[in-house]
């Protein structure tokens, strides 16, 4: 709870408060910017008025036009001589005065202040709901905007409602999200209050809004998140790279993207997820030798041109050209195809952690993880989970090891063993034949794996890869929707 708001002498001063006359309801009206939307359930309060009447006056102001903010410059005994010619604001007793109303009374004892600015009003109508009936942490989110846009600070709002440091700060960063996305969002799944602290894990307010608007429950947002961090720091990491091919006179080729050894010689690849080192150091390179850099999922790759051998002299024929590119799209298939399963590896590693959970019925789970295993069980060994919790096969662990890993792994739920078995299969799964056509069998190991993930919130991050697991990528000579018409024919 909320400590009591002190009101420093200085500012009572100026507060000109009026005795307590009776007003009518009819003259009365909520401030147009109450940090409280909603009332809330007044049942109860109307019948204890109903019973006793009502036991605490309110505090009112003269209404005055916003372009003014609401600042009342008379005197407030002016106002008491005949109070019912006049409209009034509300300050402090909203739900009283609806309740009041609900219960059949016509006047309400009020007091009239004025000559109080816009800031003050704030604060007062604030740190009255949060004394007594507590705002939601959006109204809280906005009240606190308020007051900061207005010219508080962290510290004096701290000191006007009693609410510490950190909870203002995390009450601020939801005020910057999208209001219509948050209703939006509320109405589709539950989000938490954790999931809202989550986004300012993100530290662009844009990409926090996408992140928002794309997510469709609350597993999905906390991986989506998870992964714009990653990305806001790969880019982070990136740029202090680009500073260093810069000086160094190394130039973007977007041709190296989809390189694979034909016309260029890879010589450094840098990971975006490590801490950039702090001098670039290239070897196998001859001085004065062009560089070129690309960006490749999570990576940066620097390479030089091939030289062309000596006695290469003859043209290569259509057939042999033919030959090269469905090779090239092979190995980008294959390339393609470990960063997929690295994204289930993820995921199920985040679900053995507790960082992903599902509120969907846990008999629905089970079918869709079983179905997942029955897809890749002729592909399962007991090296699987050595490799998917350690990173490493059974033979390349101590003796120790392997038995903290086993009992570790024995003491999961049925669930966690599944999922780690079907993601530990999935290792060296090949996506397509020699003849460049996705393979059924596989495509339908991937979408079993999808399927059993998705209800803890796991997505494909891109297109590119989710093309691939789809069977549908240009990069197969024969994609996978064009395979099913020709089966159904």
């Amino acid at each position: 709870m909320a400590k009591k708001l002190a009101i420093p002498e200085t500012e009572e001063q100026n507060y000109q408060s009026s005795k307590i006359v009776m007003i009518s309801t009819m003259c009365l009206s909520h401030h147009p910017e109450n940090p409280r939307k909603n009332i809330g359930d007044i049942a109860e309060l109307t019948e204890s008025i109903k019973k006793n009447g009502i036991m605490q006056n309110l505090t009112v102001i003269p209404a005055t036009p916003k372009e003014k903010d609401y600042y009342c410059d008379g005197e407030a005994e002016d106002y008491e001589k005949d109070p019912n010619n006049h409209l009034y604001r509300v300050l402090i007793g909203n739900r009283r005065m609806e309740a009041a109303k609900a219960a059949g009374i016509k006047e309400l004892p009020c007091r009239i202040v004025t000559k109080i600015s816009f800031r003050k009003q704030l604060g007062i109508m604030l740190e009255e709901n949060m004394q007594r009936t507590d705002l939601t942490i959006r109204e809280q989110a906005e009240g606190f905007q308020l007051m900061f846009d207005l010219g508080e600070t962290i510290e004096t709002i701290e000191k006007k409602t009693g609410f510490s440091e950190t909870t203002i700060r995390h009450r601020l960063n939801i005020a910057k999200l999208n209001k219509k996305e948050l209703d939006k969002k509320e109405k589709e799944f539950q989000l938490s209050l954790s999931d809202l602290y989550a986004l300012e894990q993100i530290k662009d307010v844009k990409a926090r809004n996408k992140v928002l608007s794309e997510a469709t429950s609350s597993e999905n947002l906390k991986r989506k998140i998870e992964i714009a961090v990653m990305e806001e720091k790969r880019e982070a990491n990136k740029a202090v790279w680009l500073e260093m091919f810069k000086a160094r006179g190394i130039t973007e080729e977007p041709e190296l993207t989809s390189d694979w050894g034909q016309k260029y010689r890879e010589v450094k690849y840098i990971s975006l997820d490590e801490k950039p080192a702090k001098q670039l150091k290239i070897d196998g390179v001859e001085k004065g030798e062009l560089l070129f850099w690309c960006q490749r999922y999570g990576s940066l790759k620097i390479a030089t041109k091939k030289k062309a051998a000596k006695d290469e002299k003859k043209k290569l024929t259509p057939e042999e050209l033919k030959r090269k590119e469905e090779e090239k799209k092979r190995k980008q298939i294959k390339e393609l195809t470990k960063l997929c399963v690295k994204e289930f590896h993820e995921c199920v590693i985040g679900i053995v952690e507790g960082k992903y959970t599902t509120q969907e019925n846990e008999s629905v789970s089970v079918t869709k993880v079983w179905e997942a295993v029955r897809a890749n069980i002729d592909n399962a060994g007991e090296n699987d989970f050595y490799k998917v919790l350690t990173g490493k096969n059974y033979w390349e662990l101590e003796e120790e090891k392997r038995k903290e890993i086993k009992l570790k792994f024995e003491y999961m739920n049925t669930i966690k063993q599944m999922l780690i078995l079907v993601v530990g299969s999935l290792e060296g799964i090949d996506m397509c034949s020699w003849n460049g056509e996705p393979k059924q069998e596989n495509l339908r190991r991937m979408r079993a794996t999808e399927n059993a993930l998705e209800p803890y919130g796991f997505f494909w991050p891109n297109e590119e890869l989710e093309s691939i697991a789809l069977g549908t990528s240009e990069l197969y000579s024969k994609r996978a929707e064009a395979a099913d018409e020709d089966a159904d024919d």
